[in-house]
């Protein structure tokens, strides 16, 4: 994708997003290679037809055994035995696979957190390229697919990515509900606002509690993009108090960095605008960059105060 998507200016009116990687990371404008797309209905059939089949063929020839009767004649045994083994061996290899995708997530994850999102991206294929027989494990890494797009600044990718994933069958529940929240984040950096609010309404729709925290972190970002800072303050103060629901270091500061911002929109003094920013030091550029290359105020806020390093 090209390299200029449109941001929300903290202010009024929308900015061009800002290009321009952190160390280690790829550059934006490069482009992220198109993402595998998500299991169709009809592949998913496919792959379950594949599997099951010559075990329920080989099933229905046992039966016809039971009065005596040799379907096919003298090969009845050999193909109930080999029916029998495919079954066998597809459920061994279903098991085995979703042992390796479940172990290899959190790597991907661990990476995506760290802003290493060449790693991110490159284990998240890998995930997803042996999971297309798994449509919710493989939907799930495409969703962090997105988020990779995201903190490059490849926001119009990351939608495309997040909707497309979005309009399968796959995901339920908190599943679901994460992807939604984080096209809600999509839009609040892309100034698109109105459409976020929705993505956040579907999301609270079907997420259960132990999300809530991540609601409130979706809503605050599009009360920044609106401009309404005391919402969002409110917002990111109700965050703060479950910060260990957010599983990650760089998010909690992250939320810490915005809710000192919006303080001072809403008039806090200095002190206390010091004491949230002093939580959330040090903010890693390599982590949160996309948040400050679409929102200047923020970054100028958070540079001038040495609150950001680099890498």
């Amino acid at each position: 994708m090209a390299g200029v998507c449109w941001g929300a200016s903290m202010e009024s009116g929308s900015r061009p997003y800002r290009d321009g990687p952190a160390p280690g990371t790829a550059a934006p404008g490069n482009g992220m290679a198109p993402a595998p797309r998500p299991v169709s209905r009809f592949e998913a059939t496919a792959w379950r037809v594949l599997a099951w089949t010559p075990s329920a063929a080989a099933a229905y020839v046992a039966l016809g055994t039971v009065g005596g009767c040799r379907p096919i004649g003298d090969a009845t045994p050999r193909v109930v035995l080999l029916g029998i083994l495919w079954g066998v061996l597809v459920y061994g290899a279903a098991f085995a696979l979703r042992a390796w995708a479940h172990r290899a997530w959190p790597h991907a994850q661990q990476a995506l957190r760290a802003g290493d999102d060449v790693a991110a991206e490159a284990a998240m294929r890998r995930i997803c390229t042996m999971t297309r027989v798994a449509p919710d494990y493989h939907a799930a890494c495409l969703g962090g697919l997105a988020q990779v797009a995201m903190r490059r600044g490849e926001l119009d990718t990351a939608r495309a990515i997040l909707e497309s994933t979005l309009a399968t069958p796959w995901l339920v529940g908190p599943g679901r509900a994460g992807l939604l929240y984080t096209l809600s984040s999509v839009h609040a950096l892309a100034g698109r606002p109105a459409e976020g609010r929705r993505s956040l309404a579907a999301g609270d729709a079907v997420a259960p509690q132990r999300l809530a925290v991540w609601s409130a972190v979706a809503g605050a970002h599009l009360a920044i993009a609106e401009g309404a800072f005391a919402e969002a303050r409110a917002k990111l103060d109700a965050v703060s108090k479950r910060a260990e629901d957010l599983q990650s270091v760089a998010s909690s500061k992250l939320a810490q960095a915005l809710r000192a911002y919006c303080a001072q929109k809403t008039g806090s003094t200095p002190d206390e605008v010091g004491a949230l920013l002093a939580s959330a030091s040090p903010l890693s550029r390599r982590q949160v960059g996309h948040y400050l290359r679409a929102w200047a105020d923020f970054e100028a806020f958070v540079v001038e105060r040495g609150v950001v390093v680099e890498g």
